[in-house]
């Protein structure tokens, strides 16, 4: 079933909604911290919980879809949403708090798979994962500008209340229609099972390392501009500019989205992600360092959609689609992990060169796809 492409914009919503606390960690974080009067570091692993949630909802639905009898109700998912954002916001004993974020990322993450899996039955996928991102961009800079004035008048708990009432907006928009098992018009299914297997697997490692690369170097702003003196109003500021940036990013991947030659496009932007990170790291000048935050925050998002539609084209089957979403969410919070202070550069360009010779084989087979598809 392939859907019309004005269902981009429900289904980039409803991923927007699902992934509201990773779009805000830091400012969610620092709530928590506040409202159960806690070390910010020592209560970090929340947000690991809910990243359980969300591996454990990719491997829900990959059990359940080799059920046609079973069929998870996204209205039911996003209702259980609600009331876990409900609850914790007045929850005041920290084990059973732990415990409704894991609930609330289960039904998150069931909710991003569907909207993961509707994008990617898109006409054209790169442009609906472009606009996706875009949209969840948009969406985390609002919250991030809107939430603290919000807090100062309603109190710390009012990050779950603005949680559950955007995820009752959900109940508004159309339900999204599930996958079915079908094959390519121009592939047959033993091609996507088997001769396409290998490529998939290069793709899901692909988005994995993207995500490890970009997330590490996010993870090490904050010290690189304490080493240039930026006070953290200013750090703050900076960010907040470079979110602009990536919207501009994900604008320009749907832009270029019907451009033929792809794997050149990504392959340059890959290759000058290498070289800001070179100057971000290397800045001896404020200027130096803002403008390097703002190309690596364009880039990241002009890469990642380009990365999940290929991969969509390539597996019609749509059942890598929901590791791809676990993977990118894992590699998003491992990434900080695994960086090493005293090989911290070599280490990072080691991370974007793996990122490059894991992207380049997926291209090539959606090239050769493309052109077997116009014979």
């Amino acid at each position: 079933m392939t859907t019309t492409n004005e269902q981009w914009l429900p289904a980039s919503i409803k991923l927007s909604v699902a992934f509201s606390v990773f779009l805000i960690l830091p400012s969610y974080l620092d709530s928590v911290s506040r409202l159960f009067e806690r070390d910010l570091l020592s209560l970090s692993y929340l947000a690991s919980i809910e990243l359980a949630g969300f591996a454990f909802a990719t491997i829900l639905s990959f059990i359940l879809s080799s059920y046609s009898s079973i069929k998870i109700n996204e209205r039911l998912t996003i209702m259980v949403l609600i009331v876990s954002q409900l609850a914790s916001a007045w929850c005041d004993d920290l084990s059973l708090f732990a415990a409704l974020r894991l609930i609330a990322g289960l039904s998150a993450g069931l909710i991003a798979i569907n909207s993961f899996e509707s994008l990617a039955r898109q006409n054209n996928p790169d442009a609906a994962f472009a606009k996706a991102i875009a949209t969840q961009m948009a969406y985390g800079a609002a919250l991030l500008f809107g939430l603290p004035a919000l807090i100062d008048v309603l109190g710390l708990n009012a990050i779950f209340l603005v949680f559950s009432i955007l995820s009752f907006g959900l109940l508004i928009l159309p339900q999204t229609q599930e996958r079915r098992r079908q094959s390519s018009p121009n592939t047959k299914q033993s091609d996507v099972s088997e001769d396409n297997r290998s490529f998939i697997i290069v793709g899901l490692v692909a988005i994995f390392l993207v995500m490890v690369s970009h997330s590490g170097t996010w993870s090490i702003l904050g010290l690189e501009a304490s080493k240039l003196g930026i006070s953290a109003q200013n750090q703050g500021n900076i960010l907040a500019t470079g979110t602009l940036f990536s919207i501009v990013g994900a604008l320009l991947a749907n832009y270029f989205a019907d451009f033929e030659n792809k794997r050149m496009i990504v392959i340059i932007a890959i290759v000058l992600q290498m070289f800001v990170i070179e100057l971000m790291i290397d800045a001896k000048h404020t200027w130096q360092y803002v403008g390097s935050v703002c190309l690596f925050m364009l880039n990241w998002n002009f890469v990642l959609p380009y990365v999940i539609g290929a991969l969509a084209r390539i597996d019609y089957s749509g059942q890598s689609l929901r590791f791809a979403l676990a993977l990118q969410t894992l590699g998003a919070a491992i990434g900080p992990s695994v960086i090493l202070e005293n090989w911290l550069e070599t280490e990072l360009q080691l991370l974007m060169l793996l990122s490059l010779l894991a992207v380049y084989p997926l291209f090539i087979k959606r090239h050769l796809q493309t052109g077997k598809a116009r014979k």
